[in-house]
């Protein structure tokens, strides 16, 4: 076993030992206490001590603890790899473990016809014989016992891919509208960017700001902001099915238009604008008013080659056109 192997394989053992999800945090956690992490150690060390194992709150509690020793902590884009890693070395053991099923099940069959052949024989010596039988029947025993463990094991790297690909989606998902994260946005933008080029495709990026955002927070509070984004997200993925639709970050969505010429784009952006706007919206559970909800964008055409942070810039510089100019508007 390779050194990252071991480490891979006791970071999972200690994840399963006590029942905990094989989550990005929970996964850094498990990595740096295998690595020997003073703080980390000291602190799990600390959990089991009290005889209940480790519990997920002892380890989010343990995740919290702010590091003095001035490390910086596990960012994102680190444990999006430490999965993308630990997924490909799943996939490569799950692949020998139906290797050796395979070949424990052909041995033991073949040691099985062997065995009944012997009996079947005449024989000089039957003690020998007997003993040869005891033998056979032994290894094709112990074969069977190899392949149910096999089997076991090849069950466990499935439910672990399971939990890894949940883990995946959940590194790549904004937890309050659902949508594709800056940085699942960015690398399905990569993808889409090399199709685009390759078809002569055209491809358009759209930077979102709903209008006057702060003063919903600061007059209705932070939940019923966090609710108007979540109606926002769900008005341009409606307005705009079948193109990707993220969360920017705040108040801000991003859209890539795959396939659409920029002034079909801009009448799909626009209708879910207009539609938006033309609402009176009231706050759930206190009727209260919230009054007319609007929306401001900059929507571009993707310049060959370049760079989804390049097109979200450009479409930057146009949304603030469009606030400066009145809000409620897209500029493209």
């Amino acid at each position: 076993m390779s050194a990252d192997r071991d480490i891979y394989y006791r970071a999972g053992v200690l994840l399963f030992d006590h029942d905990l999800r094989p989550s990005p945090g929970n996964y850094a956690l498990a990595h740096a206490y295998v690595e020997r992490d003073p703080r980390i150690v000291a602190a799990v060390d600390a959990a089991l001590a009290g005889g209940a194992g480790l519990t997920q709150q002892d380890a989010d509690t343990i995740m919290a603890i702010p590091d003095t020793g001035g490390s910086a902590p596990v960012s994102p884009a680190a444990l999006a790899q430490m999965i993308g890693e630990a997924q490909a070395r799943f996939d490569s053991f799950s692949g020998l473990v139906d290797s050796s099923r395979d070949d424990a099940a052909r041995f033991g069959d073949a040691l099985e016809q062997g065995a009944a052949g012997i009996a079947a024989a005449d024989a000089l010596d039957l003690e020998a014989v007997a003993a040869l039988l005891d033998i056979t029947r032994t290894m094709i025993d112990t074969t069977r016992q190899a392949e149910e463990r096999l089997r076991a094991t090849g069950a466990e790297m499935a439910e672990l891919r399971a939990s890894l690909a949940a883990a995946r989606a959940d590194a790549e998902t904004d937890p309050l509208t659902a949508l594709p994260n800056r940085r699942a946005f960015a690398a399905r933008f990569a993808e889409a960017r090399e199709t685009a080029i390759a078809e002569a495709r055209p491809l358009a990026v759209a930077l979102i700001d709903i209008d006057r955002f702060k003063a919903v927070n600061d007059v209705h509070g932070h939940e019923v902001g966090d609710r108007v984004i979540q109606l926002v997200g769900k008005e341009l993925l409606r307005g705009c099915t079948g193109h990707l639709v993220g969360r920017h970050g705040g108040e801000e969505f991003i859209i890539l238009f795959d396939g659409t010429p920029l002034p079909a784009a801009r009448a799909l952006l626009d209708a879910t604008r207009a539609d938006l706007a033309g609402r009176t919206l009231k706050v759930a559970g206190t009727g209260r008013e919230l009054g007319t909800l609007t929306f401001s964008a900059g929507l571009v055409a993707l310049k060959g080659a370049e760079s989804c942070a390049a097109a979200i810039r450009r479409a930057d510089t146009l949304l603030y056109r469009a606030k400066q100019a009145g809000r409620n508007r897209i500029e493209a």
